[in-house]
């Protein structure tokens, strides 16, 4: 995107810089509601998905409430998009479905964020469609077959360690 400025003519330094600064901010929050719409209007078009609560964003941070119809079971689910989305983000997943009622079901943190894995992909609409798959089968393997597994790939490590 080019930043195009029109030098107006002002009596002082300052009332130019902070007609830049306005600028320069007025295309940052321009960027911000595309891409917000963006990944909403994927998301609405994804089988079994409602937005219950539009996507907005807070200190970069996309955040929306969604329900998900997956075989005739319906479960809400906070979302969490990271800025840095679709790449990983300290190889995690830079979006987490979270739902602090499903903790006593594998493959759930502490904090309710359902534990997925998905295939990576810098194509925004894929990645979507990836992460949202993953999810409808967390539910089938985990919430409605209560699935167990031999082995996590995580060590589960508690924040509040007693010490020695």
């Amino acid at each position: 995107m080019k930043i195009i400025l029109v030098r107006i003519r002002m009596k002082t330094n300052i009332a130019y810089k902070e007609k830049v600064f306005l600028l320069l901010l007025q295309q940052d929050l321009d960027k911000i509601e595309s891409r917000t719409n963006f990944i909403s209007s994927i998301i609405e078009k994804i089988p079994n998905i409602t937005i219950l609560r539009n996507f907005s964003e807070n200190y970069g941070i996309l955040l929306g409430r969604i329900k998900v119809l997956h075989l005739e079971v319906e479960l809400d689910f906070e979302v969490e998009i990271q800025p840095q989305y679709p790449l990983q983000m300290h190889e995690t997943e830079s979006i987490r479905f979270l739902n602090s009622e499903l903790i006593t079901y594998n493959h759930v943190n502490r904090d309710g964020s359902i534990c997925i894995h998905t295939t990576h992909s810098p194509d925004i609409k894929q990645k979507i469609e990836w992460d949202f798959n993953s999810l409808m089968e967390w539910i089938e393997k985990y919430y409605l077959s209560n699935s167990e597994d031999n082995h996590y790939e995580h060590i589960v490590v508690s924040e509040y360690q007693d010490e020695f």
